[in-house]
């Protein structure tokens, strides 16, 4: 399975959420907007996308009756505990994956109001997600 593929469609995701509203297939750009208001006070597009294969930290594997799911946690360098999650799929383990989505959570707190994020660190546990 090539990562390359991965990383590029994680590069261009994470670009793309700069522009929140322009992509209609962000599941949930709210949280997506939180990475681009950090990065953009921050980090320039280069910075934002350094990340290399040397900074994949996790992976999970959910077999399928239809292929692999991957999950996989990449470190982003220029940020201190700051990790993005993934998904990725492939038929199997001869075929090349797929980028899937970036992990985006929803929560909802205890007054009703909502806490939105695309970034996690190192302590969020790599679980499976939708989007």
């Amino acid at each position: 399975m090539c990562n390359a593929h991965i990383s590029c469609r994680t590069r261009a995701r994470i670009l793309s959420s700069r522009e929140v509203g322009s992509d209609p297939s962000l599941t949930c750009p709210k949280a997506l907007k939180s990475l681009t208001e950090m990065s953009r006070s921050h980090l320039s597009d280069s910075e934002l996308a350094s990340f290399s294969a040397d900074d994949l930290r996790e992976v999970r594997v959910a077999v399928t009756a239809y292929g692999i799911i991957l999950f996989g946690r990449i470190r982003l360098p220029p940020v201190p505990d700051a990790y993005i999650h993934f998904r990725a799929f492939t038929t199997g383990p001869d075929s090349e994956a797929s980028f899937h989505s970036i992990h985006t959570e929803d929560k909802e707190d205890s007054g009703g109001g909502h806490t939105f994020r695309a970034i996690f660190t190192d302590t969020d546990p790599l679980e499976w997600f939708d989007t």
